[in-house]
């Protein structure tokens, strides 16, 4: 089956997931409470509540939004991976051209893999909302083993990015840096790539662990909604220091 065929598929099936999600809200929807419980702690409490006309249509948007989501950037992946496909004309080549189409074939598997768990994953909690909220006193039971889950489904296919990341490394070798460059710019694209420095991978680590530990405890809070711009907050860090400790970036195409 050819790629595009593949996506467009996967994309379908992704849409039926999202039609289903909606169906099940629908189905329950009547039987909610006036007043919901939106949000829970990580024991399973409530610590949110919003109107059931609300809550209704949160069910019906955050899986669409996912799935547009996850759509749009497998879609434009795809364009470019084809745009990047040259025909080998030496043995080197050939093999560079391998690495880049396993490559790419990898990125594309996880995300078919990660866009249709998460999708199930949210449809799996949305349902365990709507039980809970049929209780006289909501629960959330079981969304730590849901979560784990969903990590350890999508753990197979993040360690082929990784391996496939390390073959294309090895097949398109880079130029030597100077030692205060961290990061290296991206060989396909404008931004910059893996660290190429001890020191970088200390601070993608520690950038890492922050963003856990920050979105844990404000979670744990009663201000969820900063997640958000915490998250934007942790972004602009990493530029800002991708770009002070950073290869200069531009727009490459293998070169």
């Amino acid at each position: 089956m050819c790629q595009t065929r593949r996506t467009r598929l996967w994309i379908a099936a992704m849409l039926a997931l999202v039609c289903l999600s909606a169906g099940q809200v629908v189905y329950y929807c009547p039987r909610l409470p006036d007043t919901v419980a939106s949000h829970f702690g990580p024991a399973g409490r409530p610590d949110g509540w919003m109107s059931k006309g609300g809550f209704c249509v949160l069910a019906v948007a955050v899986p669409f939004g996912f799935a547009i989501l996850f759509a749009g950037v497998t879609l434009v992946m795809q364009a470019a991976g084809q745009r990047l496909s040259p025909t080998p004309d030496s043995d080197e080549s050939a093999r560079k051209v391998l690495a880049l189409r396993q490559m790419g074939a990898s990125i594309l598997s996880f995300m078919f893999a990660c866009g249709t768990a998460t999708i199930l994953l949210i449809m799996v909690i949305i349902q365990m909302a709507i039980q809970a909220n049929l209780t006289p006193q909501p629960v959330l039971r079981h969304g730590g083993l849901v979560l784990s889950v969903y990590l350890i489904v999508l753990a197979p296919f993040v360690a082929r990015v990784v391996i496939q990341y390390l073959r294309f490394e090895r097949a398109w070798p880079s130029e030597p840096l100077p030692r205060n460059i961290w990061f290296r710019a991206k060989r396909f694209g404008w931004g910059w790539g893996l660290p190429c420095r001890w020191q970088g991978w200390v601070f993608m680590g520690g950038w890492i662990v922050g963003l856990g530990l920050g979105i844990v405890f404000i979670l744990r809070s009663s201000l969820p909604a900063l997640c958000i711009p915490f998250a934007f907050v942790m972004a602009v860090v990493s530029i800002i220091v991708c770009a002070l400790k950073g290869e200069e970036p531009r727009w490459r195409w293998g070169d």
